[in-house]
Formats: structure tokens, C-alpha cells, sequence
């Protein structure tokens, strides 16, 4: 079965049928269609309307009618939704568009005049109903056209010299020459008439006449792919490309998916309208495949917006932050207060004051720090617990009653002061 299926492409005297036109651009059209046909996932269509047959009806007529048949002949199917291909015309409506659809089935024996929304639903495949033949035909003849060029080249490219002879004998003799050089041998050269009687022109290919045609190919297949919403790069570019070219095209793959989306969904919505109280319609829908998503592709890539509960936890975490900073400053503040405290003390124990004075000066200190410190063990056993801004300002408090004695104590050593110098 393969041979049979290879044999009608392949021909001794043109290879892969590459000159025919017709053949070759039907293919390439066709190749095409296939992979459209994963553009998009219908879901709840009933069983009598196949997803590729829908699909392959819109791609390459532009519309179908969505209607109900009853009266389906025994051993054809069940009754139910068809989709059907046909005539559009009757009275123009208000905005000229067609308002009958003309059905003419020989399977299911259904021929009809329906009145559009009506009798039947008019899905298209895009807002002008052109399908994608149109569109399909003119890149597959480009492409056709730059291959046959390409391979007339590539087959010129094979002859490196052209050999001329005068006679038939010098012409025997370069054949039996050129025969030797192909089956491995040394080719041998018996006379100068040889020489005498041929004539070698030298062929050369054109290198850039290739490279021209090899880029104008990959411009044509990029600029179809670009136009069904597949990224091709086609930028021309022999140095590296920045991201931002690499993307320029992206928002060229959009609009034409997109159209024929919204096409799609309006027609689901008509039908659903129009039918969906005899038939369960409840889950027909329409999506695109995520090859094609690009809107959800670039939503994908955004960074996840924070949940309420995510706010909470930022917000908590900054309180906290906040508070830190603050304990951080007042554990500052409470150094730099304590080495006044040590300083001024050093500073009185410098002046050489009286020792009963200074003994007396300790003596308060100590017990000051002793009670106060005795107030802190009491308090932290009774809560159980130590509060970091309590802590705090007792601190405070304390340099502050240590700040009066020591007021205290400098007074009365000017008063005894005073008193001897008298």
C-alpha cells in the first residue's frame, strides 16, 4: 500500500512532482489546515456535530448553519443539531447581510430554505466569513514558486563544466573519460588530439542567488505562521538578535485568533438561545488551545497579585519591622545614656572630694541599683513574663532617680566645701 501511495509523488523525470503548481500548493494548503485545526477545543457539542468537522467546515468555507433535523432516513443517524454548508442569500437586512440559508443534503435528505436566527444559526469563521483559503492559497503559491526556483538552482549547481567535442570520436572519448572519473577509476588520456578536440567552459554556481532564496523561504513560512498566531521570527538579521525583535511580533499573532474566538462565541451564545431549551447546552463551549493563548501566556508571566491574606502578612511583617527599629533606637538612646551616667561619675571620683562623701555617694548608688533592680525581679516573677517596652522605661526611670543623687551628692560636697573654707 506505501508503494502504491509513493508512486504517485515520485517520477524518475520530476522528482516529488515539484512543478506542478496546482498539485503542490493544494498540499501545502492542506498541511496548513492541519495544524489550524488545534486552534481550538470545543467541549459539549452533541454527537451529531464532530469538533474537526465543525472546524474544518469553517476554516475553509468561511460559515456554516447550525440547524435541527427531525426527519433523518433510517440507518443515516439520529435526529438532533447538523452542521451544514451552503447557499446565503434572500432580502438583505438592514446592515446587507444575508438573511436565508440554502441547504441542500442528499445523505440526510434535507433541503431547505432557512431563515437565519430563525430556522438555523449562522456561525462564521471570521467577521467576514472569508475563512482561511484565501489567506492559505497566496502563501502556498509563494512558497511553491521560491521552491521551484530553489531547485532549478540546486540542480544547475551540480554542473561545475560544460565539455564540448568537435567529432563523434572526441565526444566517445570525453564520455568514456567522465564514465571512469564516476565509477572511482583513473580516467587515462591517450593522444593530444583529446585536448585538441574538446572545449571546457567553466560553470559557476551563484552562492548569494541561494542565500536569497533560503531567506526569502523562511520570510514566507514566518509571515504565514505569523498570521494563524504562531511566532516565527523572520527578522533578517545575520547578527544576534536583541529580545525586544524577538518579540516585536507578538502583538501581531493576536487579532485574527482572536476574531475568530469572539465569532465562535457568539455563535454558541445564538445557539444556545435558539435550542437550548430542547437540548442540554449547558457545557458547549469553545476554547483556545494554550499554543495559542498568548493573552493567558503573558498573564502566566506576571508576577501573582497578593491575596488578602498575603496583604495581612505583609502588613504584620512591616509592624513588626517598625517596632524593631524603634527598640533598636532606644536600646541606643539607653547606651549613650549610661556612659553620661559612668562619665559623670568617673568625673566626681576625679575631683578628689571628700572619702566619707564619696564612700556615702556609693553607698546610695548601690543601694539605688540594688533596689531597683529588686523591683525589676519582682515585677518580671509576678507577670511571668518581661515586656520589652516596660523594660524599657524603667530604664529610664532609673538613669533618671541616678541623675538626681548624683545631683544630690554634688551639692552637698559644695556646701562642706564651702563650709571648711569659712
Amino acid at each position: 500500500m506505501f508503494d502504491d501511495v509513493f508512486n504517485l509523488y515520485w517520477d524518475d523525470k520530476n522528482c516529488y512532482l515539484i512543478n506542478d503548481k496546482q498539485k503542490r500548493t493544494r498540499e501545502l494548503v492542506l498541511y496548513m489546515l492541519d495544524r489550524t485545526q488545534q486552534i481550538f477545543n470545543w467541549h459539549g457539542l452533541p454527537d451529531t456535530i464532530p469538533s474537526h468537522n465543525l472546524e474544518f467546515m469553517l476554516q475553509t468555507c468561511g460559515n456554516v448553519c447550525i440547524t435541527d433535523v427531525d426527519n433523518v432516513p433510517d440507518g443515516r443517524g439520529t435526529s438532533g443539531l447538523y452542521a451544514f454548508w451552503g447557499g446565503l442569500g434572500g432580502m438583505l437586512n438592514a446592515y446587507y447581510e444575508p438573511t436565508i440559508y440554502t441547504i441542500a443534503n442528499p445523505y440526510l435528505e434535507f433541503n431547505k430554505e432557512l431563515e437565519i436566527g430563525v430556522d438555523c444559526v449562522r456561525m462564521r469563521n471570521d467577521k467576514s466569513g472569508l475563512g482561511l483559503i484565501p489567506l492559505f492559497i497566496k502563501y502556498a503559491s509563494m512558497q511553491n514558486e521560491n521552491e521551484i526556483s530553489l531547485n532549478m538552482l540546486a540542480i544547475n549547481y551540480r554542473i561545475d563544466n560544460l565539455i564540448s567535442a568537435d567529432n563523434d570520436r572526441t565526444f566517445e572519448s570525453a564520455k568514456d573519460f567522465l564514465n571512469d572519473i564516476i565509477a572511482g577509476r583513473f580516467g587515462a588520456i591517450s593522444s593530444n588530439e583529446f585536448f585538441e578536440g574538446i572545449r571546457n567552459d567553466k560553470v559557476g554556481g551563484n552562492t548569494k542567488n541561494i542565500k536569497d532564496l533560503i531567506e526569502y523561504e523562511q520570510y514566507i513560512k514566518a509571515s504565514w505562521f505569523n498570521e494563524i498566531g504562531l511566532n516565527s521570527n523572520f527578522n533578517m538579521k545575520r547578527e544576534r538578535l536583541t529580545e525586544a525583535e524577538t518579540d516585536l511580533t507578538d502583538d501581531a499573532l493576536i487579532p485574527l485568533v482572536d476574531n475568530m474566538l469572539a465569532w465562535r462565541e457568539k455563535a454558541i451564545e445564538d445557539i444556545k438561545n435558539l435550542y437550548g431549551d430542547k437540548y442540554n447546552l449547558d457545557g458547549l463551549q469553545v476554547t483556545i488551545n494554550p499554543i495559542w493563548d498568548l493573552d493567558r501566556m503573558y498573564v502566566d508571566m506576571m508576577p501573582e497579585a497578593p491575596t488578602e491574606e498575603r496583604t495581612e502578612e505583609i502588613e504584620e511583617i512591616s509592624e513588626r519591622s517598625e517596632d524593631i527599629e524603634v527598640e533598636e533606637m532606644e536600646n541606643v538612646n539607653d547606651e549613650n545614656d549610661s556612659n553620661t551616667l559612668s562619665d559623670s561619675l568617673d568625673s566626681i571620683s576625679d575631683d578628689g572630694g571628700d572619702s566619707d562623701i564619696d564612700g556615702e555617694q556609693t553607698e546610695q548608688t548601690e543601694e539605688t541599683e540594688d533596689a531597683t533592680e529588686t523591683e525589676e525581679t519582682e515585677d518580671a516573677t509576678e507577670t511571668g513574663e518581661t515586656d520589652p517596652e516596660k523594660t524599657i522605661e524603667e530604664i529610664k526611670e532609673t538613669v533618671e532617680e541616678i541623675k538626681d543623687i548624683i545631683e544630690e551628692v554634688q551639692n552637698d560636697v559644695a556646701e562642706n566645701e564651702k563650709a571648711e573654707i569659712e
